[in-house]
């Protein structure tokens, strides 16, 4: 739909609480922590630019409402986009038996891939978790993080979603050129619609009407979400020091956890 500026502007809340949900610390024990504080409403056409974020939020939805087989699903589709924070969460849900069957082996593996970018709480979950498995776990969890790394690591998933933000911004990026308003099919008030919207058929709209955002600023706003989202994959500007370098595989041969 076409819509006022501060419909454009809920569009950045939603992307910012589904990073700081995701953010925040939680023990490997409890999957509901990792997605405190989730926006209540995910609006659909941010599928169009950070699709990882949008399943993610998504997923946390249906968590909320106790369907555990949903969220999983929703978020394994944020995960294919390269969403660290939803890798995290399949880890702990699969550490902890919330998609029906308890597979540390696997959540481990989630936990790795999550880990990739070395975010200091899910890099200090995944080596916790790491160390309580056995040999044989260990060798699983290896046999799983090889496989699910050819979809979903950074190198695959990550450029896999830099192609999708590029296409999605480009109707922006063409009304900026042209000088005109933005307005964002699919976000709505939770309240419902509003006098003068206008019904469209998905994606950027752009138009010399007022009412809408100016593109210009809508793309600074939409281009600093992308370089949190990436932040600390390879190829993106990483502030910080590295914590640790390892992986799953690499962890293979150490003694286990007795």
């Amino acid at each position: 739909m076409f819509i006022r500026r501060m419909m454009a502007t809920a569009a950045l809340i939603f992307l910012a609480g589904s990073a700081a949900a995701a953010a925040a610390p939680a023990s490997p024990n409890e999957s509901s922590d990792a997605l405190k504080g989730a926006p209540a409403y995910c609006p659909p056409v941010m599928e169009t630019f950070l699709p990882g974020q949008y399943y993610f939020c998504a997923g946390s939805q249906a968590f909320a409402r106790g369907d555990k087989q949903a969220a999983a699903a929703r978020m394994q589709d944020a995960a294919r986009w390269a969403s660290k924070p939803a890798q995290y969460v399949l880890g702990l849900m699969y550490l902890n038996g919330d998609t029906g069957v308890r597979d540390p082996a696997r959540g481990v593996a989630w936990l790795a891939l999550s880990a990739e970018r070395h975010d200091a709480v899910f890099e200090r979950a995944f080596l916790v978790e790491f160390a309580k498995l056995n040999t044989e776990q260990r060798a699983q969890a290896n046999a799983y993080w090889r496989d699910m790394k050819k979809d979903y690591a950074d190198n695959v998933a990550g450029r896999r979603a830099e192609r999708r933000y590029d296409a999605g911004m480009k109707d922006m990026k063409d009304a900026d050129f042209a000088g005109n308003d933005v307005f964002l099919d699919g976000i709505t008030s939770p309240q419902g619609g509003e006098a003068g919207t206008y019904e469209g058929g998905g994606g950027v709209h752009s138009s010399r009407v007022g009412g809408g955002q100016r593109a210009f600023a809508f793309i600074k706003k939409m281009d600093k979400m992308r370089d949190d989202y990436f932040h600390g994959m390879e190829g993106h500007v990483t502030v910080g020091a590295v914590t640790y370098a390892g992986t799953v595989g690499q962890l293979a041969e150490a003694p286990p956890a007795r």
